[in-house]
């Protein structure tokens, strides 16, 4: 069962690593190419280094269009899990049009939602506090990265 799973993952990171390879040579096409793999799996980091491409080099923005496309599904996705990573994607794919016409009505309803995502992890409510203070407890933060 391990097996499998190893196997998985290692297909995963290879196609950003060669990715990788081909930004640093410039080759946008092939880069495309290998980031378009894990597009299947809404692999974030390769969702971001498409938009990278696609911000970069606007000679490939019409090959890109369903792509981009099919990158925007992902984030939409991810955006209603409350990934504050994808909602910040989200945020600059309908201010610059990406993958869809520029919207800012979407771009002001996704920077809402960031806000309320940001404020839900700072909340804490005052009885707890109360409740942690009596109990002589200190609070603890939970603090997520997402790379």
């Amino acid at each position: 069962m391990v097996f499998p799973l190893g196997i998985s993952a290692q297909q995963r990171t290879e196609y950003n690593r060669k990715g990788d390879e081909a930004m640093k040579r410039q080759d946008y096409r092939d880069a495309k190419m290998w980031y378009e793999e894990g597009v299947s799996y809404c692999d974030t980091y390769s969702i971001d280094r498409l938009t990278e491409i696609w911000l970069k080099d606007e000679s490939s923005r019409s090959s890109m269009r369903s792509l981009m496309s099919k990158c925007l599904n992902c984030l939409n996705v991810l955006g209603t899990e409350q990934d504050t990573t994808a909602i910040h994607q989200l945020i600059l794919y309908y201010q610059k049009g990406i993958g869809t016409p520029v919207s800012d009505e979407l771009a002001e309803y996704w920077t809402e939602k960031l806000e309320q995502a940001r404020n839900q992890l700072l909340y804490v409510p005052s009885d707890e506090v109360a409740s942690l203070e009596e109990k002589g407890e200190r609070m603890k933060f939970f603090i997520g990265y997402q790379y």
